[in-house]
């Protein structure tokens, strides 16, 4: 697989990856640090929320399956923070359920990624939203 890093625009350098699954998590993150972008990732929603808190990020992948709350609960309560309209806030949702694609954007979401997350869906939706991200061969 050759690397082919873009530079990464600056009006969005931080990411939040909240993801339950460490290998999902991680492939996610190395995808994004190649891009140039700065990471935090967790494992579960309060972990995700303390983050946020802590650092908001310019964008924030959250899984709607993480093991303490769904995604579309902190999704809802992320957007009540003060200034949380300054981050793109992006669900990963099932593929097969429309429905929680529906829930996305009632929860706030500014998009969404259908699941399970590869480096096509992740490129071609970060890419949709202007992301400048790495082509991978």
């Amino acid at each position: 697989m050759e690397e082919k890093p873009f530079k990464s625009k600056g009006k969005w350098s931080r990411f939040l990856v909240a993801y339950a699954d460490r290998e999902r998590r991680l492939m996610i993150r190395r995808f994004l640090e190649i891009s140039g972008y700065t990471v935090e990732e967790v494992a579960d929603g309060e972990s995700a929320m303390a983050a946020f808190i802590r650092n908001q990020p310019d964008v924030a992948l959250l899984d709607v399956d993480l093991p303490d709350i769904s995604g579309y609960y902190l999704c809802s309560q992320i957007m009540k923070m003060p200034d949380a309209e300054r981050t793109l806030t992006i669900l990963m949702v099932p593929e097969d359920e429309e429905v929680a694609i529906d829930r996305a954007f009632e929860a706030g979401a500014s998009d969404y990624i259908t699941k399970p997350i590869t480096w096509d869906k992740l490129r071609d939706g970060l890419r949709h939203l202007g992301f400048l991200v790495t082509e991978f061969k």
